[in-house]
């Protein structure tokens, strides 16, 4: 097994590790355990939990980068385009998710970790405000989709998978008018 592929299938076992157990209960023992190496296999590649934290939201923000890059390619560049991609990437991307256990897992033992997310959040609004006239709109989407991302990732949506289907389809009717 490669260097690179180990490195792969221990952020996989943390992201699993997140999922399963909650991002409180994320630490390195549980995480070589998951991944099925000795503790001392996962510190020659994350020397510390912080690194390993680090690694996660690195592999995570760069698999939701690619996933929104390719949905904004199948929309197309207008604005609307984009919003419609934003919300479909955080509705349908498996990216999005371990993008969100990351970095609740970095905020919940590092609060000071997560600003490279802080750059992506900021360059999303920042593209948001191009126009102006519609950014209110635009952002009151983004924070929906967002939110309802959030209450999922925690299991507090009370939404059947119908409502939530609905609710999704009317944002994406509304970045569609905007």
């Amino acid at each position: 097994m490669t260097r690179q592929s180990l490195r792969e299938r221990i952020l996989e076992a943390a992201d699993d590790v997140a999922r399963e157990r909650g991002v409180a209960n994320l630490t390195l023992d549980l995480v070589a355990e998951q991944a099925g190496i000795s503790k001392g296999g996962l510190l020659y590649h994350f020397t510390t939990k912080e690194a390993l934290l680090r690694g996660m939201i690195d592999r995570a923000l760069d698999r939701y980068r690619t996933f929104l890059k390719a949905e904004v390619e199948r929309q197309g560049t207008e604005y609307r385009s984009y919003l419609k991609a934003s919300i479909i990437a955080r509705k349908d991307s498996d990216a999005g998710q371990e993008c969100s256990r990351a970095l609740f897992a970095a905020a919940a033992n590092f609060p000071d970790m997560p600003e490279r997310a802080h750059v992506d959040v900021k360059e999303h609004y920042d593209l948001l405000r191009t126009d102006a006239e519609r950014f209110a709109d635009a952002a009151i989407l983004s924070l929906a989709i967002n939110g309802l991302h959030f209450l999922e990732l925690l299991n507090l949506a009370p939404f059947t998978p119908e409502e939530r289907e609905a609710v999704v389809n009317r944002m994406l009717r509304q970045a569609e008018r905007l």
